[in-house]
C-alpha cells in the first residue's frame, strides 16, 4: 500500500500551508494506468477551498481549483465548486462538472462541463449556451453533473433546454461527443423513439446519463409515451451503432426467446435493468474510470430481464456489435464461411479490409457454445427480430 493523499497534508499545486481538510471518500475514479481522480476540500478561504486532483503516487496534479479562472468563459468568472465524480481515461485524460461565480453568471449559466483532452482544459458545455440538435433560441438550462469520458476523450452527459416550444414534455435530452464532430444530441424526450410505431416517444432517461463505449457510441435505459404505452410497456434499452444510428435492443412487453437451441421458448419481459444501477447513484462509465460497465467497445450490451412467470436472466445483446479483432462476425462463436457471408454483405458499411484479414487468419476456430435467443417486438406477433442475444442465466424465482 503507498499513500496518495492524506488529510491535513500539502495538496500539490498549492501555496506552502494549504492542506487537505476533507477527502471525499466517494467521489473518485481510477483507471487501468493506475491513476486516480478525485475531489477535496482545502483549508484556507471559502472562495478557494474546492478542488481536483489526478494522478498516482508521488505525482498528483491539480486539475481545477474553485477561485480561478474558468476556461472559455469571460474575464473574471471563476470555479465556483465542484461536484459528483470527476470522469478519468486511461489516458490519463479528465472531464468535470464545476459551478461558476463572477460578472455576469446567474442561475442560467452558472453550470459546466470542462475536460482537458486537448491538452489543457476546455469547456464542453455550459448552461444558458446553445444546446446542439435544438432550434435556435433553445439553450442549455441544466447540465447533470455525471459527466462521462471514453477513450478517445469524448464525453457525454444529460441535460435539460429551455427555449422556444420547450415544454415539460421535451426538455430533457442526452448529449455526447461520440461522432467525432463535436457535442452533438443523441435522443431527447418528446422525439420519435427508434424502433418504435410512429406516435410513440421518448419520455424520459432512466439513470439520466449513458454509458459511452470507446467508439463514441452512447447506450441508455429510456421511458416511452404515446399510442398504446403502458405501464408494462413504457421502457427499453437504446444504443448507438457503428453508424451513431439509435437502434431498439429490448423493450418490456416485448417477447424473447429464450431457448438455447433450434426451439423456441418464449418469455414476456417484464422488467429490464441495464447497469448501473440506484446503489451507484446513476454514475455511468466510459470503461476506463474503474466503474461498472453494461456496453463494451464492440457494441455489445448487457442487460437482466424479468419475464411474466418468475423466470430471470441475464443476456448480451449482439444486435449492434462489431467485432473487431475477431472473425466471428455472425456470433455464432465459431469462424465459417457465414462470416465471409456477412463480411461481403457488409463490406464498406460495417467492415473494412481488417475485419478479412481477421477471417482469413482466424478461419476454422471455434469457442464454447453458448444459448442464443431472439426478442420479438410484440407478444402477439412472434416474428423475430434477430438481435442475436447470447445467454449468460437464467434462473427461477422459488
Amino acid at each position: 500500500m503507498e499513500l496518495l493523499a492524506r488529510r491535513g497534508s500539502q495538496a500539490p499545486g498549492t501555496t506552502v500551508g494549504t492542506n487537505f481538510i476533507l477527502l471525499n471518500t466517494t467521489v473518485y475514479s481510477l483507471n487501468n494506468a493506475g491513476q486516480t481522480a478525485f475531489r477535496a476540500n482545502l483549508n484556507g478561504a471559502a472562495v478557494s477551498k474546492w478542488g481536483i486532483w489526478a494522478g498516482g503516487v508521488g505525482g498528483l496534479d491539480l486539475i481545477a481549483r474553485s477561485g480561478n479562472q474558468a476556461p472559455g468563459t469571460p474575464a473574471g468568472v471563476d470555479f465556483s465548486g465542484f461536484s459528483n465524480q470527476p470522469a478519468l481515461n486511461d489516458a490519463g485524460q479528465m472531464a468535470f462538472f464545476g459551478g461558476l461565480v463572477g460578472p455576469g453568471v446567474n442561475i442560467t449559466n452558472n453550470e459546466g462541463i470542462w475536460s482537458d483532452v486537448g491538452g489543457s482544459l476546455a469547456l464542453v458545455a455550459r448552461t444558458g449556451d446553445p444546446a446542439p440538435g435544438t432550434a435556435v433560441g433553445v439553450n442549455f438550462s441544466r447540465i447533470d453533473g455525471r459527466v462521462v469520458l471514453n477513450s478517445a476523450g469524448q464525453t457525454a452527459f444529460w441535460g435539460r433546454v429551455v427555449g422556444p416550444g420547450v415544454t415539460g414534455g421535451n426538455d430533457g435530452g442526452i448529449w455526447s461527443e461520440g461522432g467525432g464532430g463535436g457535442l452533438a444530441l443523441v435522443a431527447r424526450e418528446g422525439e420519435p423513439a427508434p424502433g418504435m410505431p410512429v406516435g410513440v416517444n421518448f419520455a424520459g432517461f432512466d439513470s439520466v446519463v449513458p454509458v459511452l463505449n470507446g467508439e463514441g457510441q452512447a447506450a441508455f435505459k429510456g421511458w416511452l409515451t404515446g399510442a398504446g404505452v403502458t405501464a408494462s410497456n413504457n421502457r427499453g434499452i437504446w444504443a448507438e451503432d457503428a453508424s451513431g444510428v439509435l437502434t431498439l435492443i429490448a423493450r418490456e412487453g416485448d417477447v424473447m426467446d429464450v431457448d438455447d437451441g433450434p426451439g423456441i421458448d418464449f418469455r414476456v419481459i417484464d422488467t429490464l435493468s441495464f447497469l448501473p444501477a440506484s446503489n451507484f447513484s446513476g454514475t455511468q462509465s466510459g470503461n476506463e474510470d474503474g466503474l461498472p460497465s453494461a456496453f463494451n467497445d464492440k457494441g455489445q450490451v448487457a442487460f437482466h430481464a424479468r419475464f411474466s412467470g418468475g423466470t430471470s436472466g441475464v443476456f448480451i445483446a449482439n444486435t449492434i456489435a462489431v467485432p473487431g479483432g475477431s472473425g466471428d462476425l455472425d456470433f455464432d462463436l465459431d469462424v465459417d464461411g457465414f462470416d465471409f457471408l456477412k463480411w461481403q454483405r457488409g463490406f464498406g458499411v460495417e467492415y473494412d479490409a481488417s475485419h478479412l484479414a481477421n477471417w482469413e487468419a482466424q478461419y476454422g476456430s471455434a469457442a464454447a457454445a453458448v444459448a442464443v435467443a431472439a426478442v420479438v417486438p410484440e407478444p402477439t406477433t412472434f416474428a423475430l427480430t434477430g438481435l442475436g442475444l447470447s445467454f449468460i442465466a437464467m434462473r427461477r424465482r422459488r
